[in-house]
């Protein structure tokens, strides 16, 4: 009983009391529930990884597809905006922040591109850029059949020089060039079956660590389970190409903001938002599909 308060305490300490009440509500939950670990696909989710096909030749029929772009860090979108310009000119656009000020802002910086104007949604600061996603497009998400989804990164918490290259690595991966987005496009036409291409993986831990309550709890809607030892993989930056068909499962869960809580007074890491993020390709399981990794266009790997 004392180990298990200690416990308590210092999740608390470390992550605040959201987290802290989250592992006691799974280690409650998990004595009362009964479920099969990975009911629905191999045991783990490496085992959905498939190489991309790049034969086929895609015809994109571009009004079943849009790019979903979170900004509430306006300043960023300075970095990503050349590379949209590898995209389609009338391929759909939205945007999501937080104010009326960000609003104009983001349009006027998109009046520069040959793109289509975004549209700009003022959505609530919930859930960082998983919130918004999943509530504030859910009618874009039902709508399309592949989306783009990108991110406006800030991660002050990291080293200034490894974010400027970890997103430029993202971005060429994702949007390389017009060639690679075709090719990437190419990818989903030659395999009905693929669900997502992420960006190439950099190191980093493949447990859950703090995130396991909440991805314990979300999965157990699907009546899968989740071991503690369990190794995962997911798309990190939370940037990627997907079939909206595999995030049905978190869709039919039908979240609203109040379930994410106020993004400026939470840690992100143990969030419900990191969870989502790392159920991507959980949702390809669910799904019976597959999920890649896209190279990026150029050498930024070796930079």
């Amino acid at each position: 009983m004392r180990k298990q308060l200690h416990k308590v305490l210092f999740l608390a300490r470390q992550y605040g009391l959201k987290e802290a009440a989250l592992a006691c509500l799974f280690h409650i939950f998990k004595k009362t529930c009964s479920c099969r670990e990975y009911t629905h696909f191999p045991p783990g989710v490496a085992a959905l990884r498939c190489e991309p096909d790049f034969s086929a030749t895609s015809s994109a029929a571009w009004d079943t597809m849009a790019v979903i772009i979170h900004c509430y860090h306006v300043v960023v979108l300075d970095e990503m905006l050349p590379w949209l310009h590898n995209l389609p000119e009338d391929m759909p656009c939205f945007v999501s922040t937080d104010t009326e000020d960000k609003k104009e802002s983001i349009e006027k910086k998109f009046s520069c591109l040959s793109l289509a104007q975004p549209e700009v949604r003022v959505l609530p600061n919930y859930g960082f850029d998983m919130g918004p996603f999943f509530i504030g497009f859910r009618d874009v998400l039902l709508q399309k059949k592949l989306v783009l989804k990108l991110h406006c990164k800030l991660s002050p918490q990291k080293k200034p020089q490894y974010v400027v290259r970890w997103k430029r690595q993202i971005f060429s991966s994702l949007l390389g060039s017009r060639e690679h987005v075709a090719k990437i496009l190419s990818a989903f036409a030659a395999s009905p079956r693929l669900g997502v291409a992420a960006p190439v993986q950099v190191p980093m831990p493949k447990q859950q660590g703090i995130n396991h309550a909440a991805m314990h709890l979300l999965l157990q809607a699907h009546q899968i389970g989740l071991p503690r030892s369990a190794a995962i993989d997911f798309p990190a930056g939370s940037m990627f190409w997907c079939r909206t068909r595999i995030l049905r499962p978190w869709l039919a869960l039908n979240l609203t903001y109040e379930d994410f809580g106020p993004t400026n007074k939470l840690p992100r890491d143990g969030t419900l938002a990191h969870a989502l993020e790392r159920l991507i390709f959980f949702g390809c399981g669910i799904e019976n599909m597959h999920w890649c990794r896209i190279e990026p266009a150029d050498a930024v790997r070796d930079a």
